[in-house]
């Protein structure tokens, strides 16, 4: 018998020197010769407990070894085969879970992930006191939490780990496991403070295992993410911040270090001040000189500088950031990925330089770094842009053609490259434009066809093409091939109806040759004002009002005119700062000149209107009135909801009377049925709080508006506070009404005035508007918890054209927050909240001062049309000020603007209170995602089955809020 237990030891011994050979050798491990060392010790001793362990033990190991998923199930089957023989053995059982967590991680799909986990679960239930046992379920739980992406479930499954740890005494490796699962919790959750809460507890997880460097990372991770999803300045600062005391506390920690490095990143991004953005790229050099040896890290810090380079505006600064990333891209023996900043940044620097023959210089650097490393794309890209610039900067035909015929090489050498072929393009039409001889003009239009056609998707690229052609129609003689040039013109415009620089060359072409007596100008004003329809062009917006000036050859009777993008153009005049008195004089006489023409009448620029014609001549009076309507339109922008709150959930709830909800929900009696009723917008002198717009008022020291002067703004209210306690009391029918919710889809939302396609400064524009100076690199801040580094990736500078014109549908409104206002002695301060963000708070109350400066001479004024003029333009605003005693209402609101004319077909009357009450009706389709009912609704299934056949998508219930 101790013979038999001895060769037994033997065997287990020879088996576990078999699988620690075959750990070393894990490229080729002989899992035959494993295999069939384990069937032969199972057939030599079937019944022993011990053996049976052992190979549980091997098994598991074999199956870390496994690359797919079928060979980890075959071993699988024969762990699960050994835990059946011998049930009782805690020891398999372990063996068995383990290799079940191991698998999990393998899975794809969480259906399998699921099943996996249940079987784990259950091994837990019946050894639920092994601690090794609760380790594999906790990682199970956590693969699983990986793959949900619903918040809820993963909270739930985020407690039970939670659980688990507790019960053994929070066992750093299962609070590993907890913390891991905070974080993909925190990932997953969309509310901003639900996830600063789990990213609170990860923070006291990492405290209690402060010696717990991996527990330590799933915070910074998680801290990491969440600094991205912060729009307010101040609050992402704060993070940044816990980040750095983090990498302070693992001071060897690369890992944690990665983490802050990349945050600061993503912050200099956002940052365009120049002087925020070098104190956010000084903390990451220190950084760099902690972790001196880090690529990784030294690479984001060249990262930074290579983005900061596109921000400088004068050539010192750019040239001493470039010397910076040099010497990075020296110290650490010229990799390829600091060589791409490198040349990011003398890209920045050729578009500075004045001088051909300074960006020679600039551009042979850049190709040294390209052939250095066989010519990559990235680099070739970099190499392209330069060579622009220098094309720019050449005065000299022969010498662009030698300059564009080296991107030309550049760019035949990549299959298609559309961001290399947009400078090839450039460079062309730069090569155009000194162009004198037909012939040759007419070959570089050529080469620009070929390119439009072959990416004839991309607008820039077109429009290189259009400039072109435009050039070519003054040089060219005959009138046939005029026409035929004014046709090719054409077709692009139609490709790309939305492109207003296409427009532009198009219609300019054509007004050019109509000035010229060349072509008939029939069509040519109904052309101009059809496409001034479908982009509100400033541009567009000059050639029709130089046509209607002439009232000789076009008379304006000839086109009926309708207003809409006509006060969209000149509201993008006035959003601009240069329209300001003595910065751009050109554009300022463009909104006078449209005035006088009288075609914007019953609109808000009516008031506008009036000053001119009571002003006449004196432009002081008239260039100050227009200083103080830009800023009221900026006030207005600011106070407007942006796209980029989109990744925070907000609710739109309009309280209401069931009867209400009744009107917007509509009355058809026949099938199809559907939703055909409209929201309405009500006067502003309906408003039910004796105090709206006087806050305005007090802050600007104006004189009180006469409440019964009629106004011509209609508003909508919304509120993010859904169900709730007080707003039942006060705009719910004393909780007898309804809450209805609307989608986020039924408003549209501001982007920032630089996204704006419209909203170009000339400070941002650069060689033909089409090649940005540098390539901006953006960062992925996408991370799970299996991550070991954070992906950066390289804009290769080709535009989506979604998000070029993603303008929003202008037919759809706007929303606009409404700012609470604590007001005392002369001081007033915008409070916080939910809605507004740091540095809005702080941008508004600048354009206030600024408001309230230039209105510093009102009382003085002894002209009583300058002060119901003043007075007329603040009405635009009035209502988006609110005392602050009012916060709790966390209100936003959709203004219109109708005059009170009788042929006014946009206003309607409602007859059934006992005075007839004006209101406008909302042009789009109001799309309901629930209704609320309130907790005093009488028989809300009376409704239900309404709702169901109307839209089968709403959903809907009964507020359960204790109501007196």
């Amino acid at each position: 018998m101790d013979e038999q237990k001895y060769n037994l030891d033997q065997s287990i011994a020879e088996l576990d020197k078999l699988v620690e050979i075959a750990t070393k050798e894990a490229d080729s491990p002989d899992f035959t010769l494993i295999t069939e060392k384990l069937k032969a010790l199972q057939e030599n001793f079937p019944e022993s407990e011990n053996l049976a362990e052992a190979c549980a033990r091997v098994l598991v190991k074999l199956s870390t070894m496994q690359t797919t998923e079928k060979d980890q199930m075959f071993i699988i089957e024969k762990v699960r085969t050994l835990n059946k023989e011998f049930p009782d053995s805690q020891d398999i059982a372990l063996s068995y879970a383990t290799a079940l967590a191991n698998l999990s991680i393998k899975q794809t799909e969480l259906e399998e992930v699921t099943e996996t986990t249940q079987k784990i679960k259950d091994i837990y239930k019946k050894f639920n006191e092994a601690q090794g046992i609760a380790l594999q379920y906790a990682r199970a739980l956590v693969t699983l939490s990986a793959k949900k992406t619903e918040a809820d479930e993963i909270a739930g499954i985020t407690q039970e780990i939670k659980d688990i740890c507790k019960k053994f005494n929070k066992a750093q490796k299962i609070a590993l496991s907890y913390a891991m699962a905070l974080f993909n919790l925190s990932n997953n959750q969309n509310d901003i403070n639900d996830r600063k809460e789990t990213i609170s507890t990860l923070e006291d997880l990492s405290l209690e295992f402060q010696n717990s460097q991996d527990i330590a990372l799933q915070y910074a991770n998680a801290l990491f993410n969440l600094s991205n999803a912060q729009n307010d300045i101040k609050q992402r600062n704060e993070t940044i911040s816990k980040l750095k005391d983090l990498s302070l506390r693992f001071q060897n920690s690369q890992d944690i270090a990665l983490r802050y490095a990349n945050a600061l990143f993503n912050l200099s991004n956002n940052q365009n001040d120049i002087k925020q953005r070098n104190e956010t790229i000084s903390k990451l050099e220190d950084l760099t000189l902690r972790f001196q040896n880090s690529q990784d890290i030294v690479l984001r810090y060249a990262m930074t500088l290579a983005n900061l380079s596109i921000k400088q505006t004068e050539l010192e600064e750019v040239a001493e950031t470039a010397q910076k990333i040099k010497d990075i891209y020296i110290k650490f023996n010229e990799p390829q990925d600091i060589a791409l900043q490198y040349a990011s940044a003398l890209v920045s620097l050729s578009n500075k330089q004045s001088k051909a023959g300074e960006i020679v210089g600039t551009t042979q650097e850049i190709k040294d770094i390209y052939k250095k490393f066989n010519e990559p794309q990235s680099i070739a890209l970099r190499y392209a842009m330069a060579l622009v610039y220098l094309s720019d900067k050449q005065t000299k035909s022969d010498e662009i053609a030698k300059t564009t015929q080296k991107i030309q090489v550049i760019y035949e050498k990549f299959e298609k490259p559309e961001n290399i072929a947009l400078s090839y393009a450039t460079a062309l039409v730069n090569l155009s434009l000194k162009q004198t001889n037909l012939d040759k003009l007419n070959d570089t239009v050529s080469k620009l066809k070929k390119l439009a056609y072959n990416f004839e998707k991309n607008e820039d690229i077109t429009l290189c093409y259009a400039e072109a052609l435009a050039k070519i129609i003054t040089k060219q003689q005959n009138e046939e091939e005029k026409l035929e040039i004014i046709d090719k013109l054409k077709r692009l415009h139609d490709r790309f109806v939305q492109s207003e620089e296409i427009t532009v060359q198009y219609l300019t072409a054509r007004m050019d040759l109509v000035k010229n007596n060349q072509i008939e100008q029939s069509n040519l004003l109904k052309d101009i004002y059809q496409s001034l329809e479908s982009i509100p062009s400033i541009k567009i917006l000059n050639m029709l009002i130089e046509i209607l000036e002439n009232e000789e050859q076009f008379k304006q009777d000839q086109v009926q005119i309708s207003t809409t993008n006509i006060v969209k153009a000149l509201d993008k005049l006035c959003f601009d700062s240069s329209i300001e008195e003595g910065k751009d004089e050109k554009e300022k006489n463009l909104l006078i000149r449209t005035l006088k023409l009288g075609i914007i009448s019953d609109t808000k620029y009516d008031i506008l209107k009036d000053w001119i014609e009571h002003y006449g001549e004196d432009s002081t009076k008239i260039n100050k009135l227009i200083k103080i309507y830009t800023l009221v339109q900026q006030l207005k922008y600011e106070l407007g909801l942006k796209a980029e709150e989109k990744n925070r959930k907000l609710n739109f709830g309009h309280y209401t009377s069931g009867e209400a909800l009744q009107s917007i929900l509509g009355k058809r009696e026949v099938a199809p049925f559907s939703i055909s009723g409209k929201t309405r917008l009500n006067n502003a002198n309906y408003m039910n709080d004796p105090e709206e717009g006087v806050i305005l008022e007090d802050i600007l020291k104006l004189e009180k508006r006469n409440p019964l002067e009629p106004s011509s703004w209609f508003l909508m209210s919304f509120t993010t506070k859904v169900d709730d306690l007080a707003m039942w009391s006060q705009y719910g029918n004393n909780a007898e009404g309804v809450c209805i919710v609307l989608k986020e889809d039924n408003f549209a939302r501001y982007h920032s005035l630089s996204d704006l396609p419209w909203y170009q400064k000339i400070s941002d524009k650069q060689v033909g508007h089409k090649i940005n100076s540098s390539v901006e690199i953006q960062n992925d801040n996408s991370l799970n918890e299996s991550d070991k580094d954070i992906a950066i990736k390289g804009n290769e500078n080709v535009q989506n054209s979604e998000d070029k014109y993603s303008t929003l549908n202008t037919n759809m409104d706007y929303l606009y927050r409404v700012a609470y206002v604590h007001y005392s002695n002369d001081q007033f301060n915008i409070e916080e909240s939910e809605l507004f963000t740091n540095e809005e708070v702080t941008r508004l109350k600048g354009l206030l001062e600024d408001l309230k400066s230039e209105l510093r001479d009102y009382k003085n004024s002894g002209d009583p049309f300058y002060k119901k003029a003043i007075g007329d333009c603040i009405e635009e605003i009035r209502y988006l000020f609110k005392s602050v005693d009012y916060k709790y209402e966390e209100e936003l609101r959709i203004l219109q603007f109708a005059n009170l004319k009788p042929d006014n077909d946009d206003i309607k009357i409602d007859y059934s209170p006992e005075f007839g009450k004006l209101y406008l009706e909302r042009k789009e389709k109001i799309q309901i995602d629930e209704v609320i009912f309130g907790p005093k609704f009488p028989n809300p299934e009376y409704v239900t089955p309404l709702l169901k056949l109307l839209d089968k998508e709403i959903k809907y219930k009964k507020s359960t809020i204790k109501f007196r």
